[in-house]
């Protein structure tokens, strides 16, 4: 909530219950902005959960001069989340995640790529994140050729001739993603199209007063 004067952000962290009810959120919520004086409390953000979505518009019917919105952050990444679920971009993603995690969980593998000069760490993916994705990505293309040259280094094809058939399955793989031409093509097409929107979520997450005059 964004009360007036000192212009003051009150963060609330809720309990799992009340999220799953409608009225415990329109009661909490009411409650909250009578506690810090009605007419001083001008907006209150939430994210965009079903039950706190309504629970908003129940505010602004009791409070007409409150301002009520979803949470621009929480937006954006559920924005990038469609993109990302898009079909064109879905398999992309899945191999990527494939590629990385192979490649840290493989200590042969994980050795020669960072034997390539000038390497950087691939950046791991969360699950709850969908920017860690985006980040996984750029960090695979901005090392594309370290990739390449790890793969088929001969410490790890050697490695790779002793492993089990499971391992085996899994490297041909990951080797075939790698040396993909379109894969990477589509990998920096990603990256265009999904760049102005985590700009912009970078300055919406940004916890500075007068964030938000660098949007407009």
């Amino acid at each position: 909530m964004c009360c007036s004067e000192q212009f003051q952000k009150h963060s609330i962290t809720l309990a799992r219950k009340l999220w799953e009810s409608q009225k415990l959120l329109e009661d909490f919520i009411c409650s909250s902005i009578k506690e810090f004086d009605a007419s001083k409390v001008y907006q209150v953000i939430t994210d965009n959960a079903s039950a706190v979505s309504k629970a908003r518009d129940k505010v602004s019917e009791t409070y007409p001069h409150i301002v009520t919105g979803g949470c621009t952050s929480h937006s954006l990444d559920l924005h990038l989340e469609d993109i990302g679920s898009l079909s064109f971009f879905k398999d992309l993603l899945a191999e990527g995640k494939e590629v990385v995690k192979f490649v840290r969980n493989h200590g042969t593998v994980l050795a020669c790529y960072r034997k390539c000069p000038n390497f950087t760490e691939l950046e791991m993916y969360n699950e709850t994140r969908f920017t860690t994705e985006v980040t996984m990505i750029r960090s695979m293309i901005k090392n594309c050729n370290h990739l390449e040259g790890a793969i088929v280094a001969p410490a790890v094809k050697e490695w790779i001739s002793k492993s089990p058939k499971k391992t085996k399955d899994l490297y041909q793989q990951v080797k075939n993603t790698i040396m993909r031409e379109s894969f990477w093509e589509k990998a920096k097409a990603f990256d265009e199209l999904v760049t102005p929107a985590v700009k912009l979520l970078r300055i919406a997450d940004d916890n500075r007063h007068g964030v938000y005059a660098n949007v407009f």
